[in-house]
């Protein structure tokens, strides 16, 4: 966060506009979340949260090639993201592309995650799941 120093920011304005870029997206105001998130970016270059922020916005426009290149462009920023991990997984799992989804959730180590981010990864295991009870049922 050294760019918010710069910028005689506190990092809890920092982490505000994150929240705000959130709240904007749950409101359904995209475009607006995305301008908040871009602005995050500039003021945090090294933090994956802003690009994670992007892509769900795009998601959430049902844009979902262009919300993995972000979610990609999260991991670039930092590799060993749980949330930028457990984003993409997500995203990928939108796209039907199970295996990929299940090798970055195997490769999670609940020990590396926070409760949120290890249910996170729980719920999409269990969509995994119950996609391939389903993809079973239909081929017999």
């Amino acid at each position: 966060m050294k760019l918010v120093t710069k910028l005689n920011m506190l990092p809890q304005d920092y982490i505000l506009m994150i929240e705000a870029g959130f709240a904007l997206l749950t409101a359904g105001r995209i475009r607006e979340a995305i301008d908040i998130f871009n602005g995050c970016h500039d003021m945090c270059p090294e933090s994956e949260i802003p690009y994670i922020g992007i892509a769900r916005c795009f998601a959430a426009d049902g844009k979902i090639l262009r919300a993995e290149e972000w979610a990609r462009k999260a991991l670039k920023a930092k590799s060993r993201s749980p949330i930028g991990r457990l984003n993409l997984a997500e995203l990928l799992l939108m796209q039907g592309q199970k295996r990929e989804c299940l090798e970055i959730l195997n490769s999670l180590s609940d020990d590396d995650m926070e409760l949120p981010e290890r249910e996170w990864k729980r719920a999409l295991m269990k969509i995994l799941g119950e996609k391939s009870s389903i993809k079973n049922s239909i081929n017999r």
